[in-house]
């Protein structure tokens, strides 16, 4: 793909953590919010994973867009660290990582993020990514791309 600096496109566009000392700083000045976040992902992730799987799409989202308004509402720096949990989750605790996954945790676990439009980027052979609208550029890079608000689900 022109501008793709990996072999998997939606590499690319991955939300970026932090580099590692960034992440590092972050583990050690937020280190006991960041591992109370861990234990909330890990409170839902299995549910999050079941319905990822195994529950058509737009009803799977409304479900953990359900869930995430009834949950607390984080200040931005609260969501930074809900964002590094999920990732350590994410890269740590399952075979593979999975956008689709990290977003359904963080629409389940914050009621920001669960009023949120996402988007999707495909392409023709089958990869693609999802993303919050809102840290996205996803029309640039894709073939197709469409998004769902929480209004849709």
């Amino acid at each position: 793909m022109p501008g793709s600096t990996s072999e998997h496109p939606s590499e690319d566009f991955e939300p970026r953590v932090a580099d590692s000392a960034t992440q590092a700083r972050a583990w050690s000045t937020d280190r006991w919010r960041i591992a109370l976040e861990v234990l909330r992902v890990a409170a839902v992730l299995r549910g999050v994973e079941r319905c990822r799987t195994h529950t058509p799409l737009a009803r799977a989202l409304a479900e953990v867009r359900k869930r995430g308004r009834r949950a607390p509402h984080r200040d931005p720096h609260g969501r930074r660290c809900l964002e590094l949990a999920i990732a350590h989750v994410d890269a740590t605790w399952m075979r593979t990582s999975n956008c689709l996954r990290r977003v359904m945790l963080e629409l389940a676990l914050d009621a920001g993020a669960a009023r949120e439009t996402i988007v999707f980027g495909l392409q023709p052979e089958g990869r693609g990514h999802v993303a919050f609208a809102s840290r996205s550029n996803l029309g640039d890079h894709f073939a197709v791309t469409f998004a769902i608000d929480a209004s849709h689900t």
